[in-house]
């Protein structure tokens, strides 16, 4: 499944971490609602939904449940794509950043 949206962000944020996690936070609010149309439509389980990254280091902090020093100024409602990571909704895979 494929969704496009382009909208400015409602936020400054404050560092390139806080960016990606405002980003992140985001498409996962999609994949669960285009997860729930899909569900009701057709009414069959689904698979993880993967995500695609190009940075290793912000996998990690996504699927590391360690609040770590670089983002406890990132607003905790930005932390629900670990939520989703952790309940096996998304599947974070790692792709260079030329593909």
């Amino acid at each position: 499944m494929i969704s496009l949206m382009s909208r400015k962000q409602d936020l400054v944020a404050l560092s390139s971490d806080e960016e990606e996690y405002v980003v992140a936070c985001e498409v996962g609010k999609e994949v669960v609602w285009l997860r729930k149309i899909w569900s009701d439509l057709f009414g069959k389980p689904l698979d993880p939904t993967v995500i695609n990254f190009d940075n290793q280091r912000r996998i990690n902090m996504y699927e590391d449940c360690v609040f770590h020093a670089r983002t406890k100024h990132i607003n905790n409602k930005y932390h629900y794509i670990r939520s989703l990571v952790q309940d096996g909704v998304v599947k974070l895979q790692y792709i260079l950043t030329d593909e």
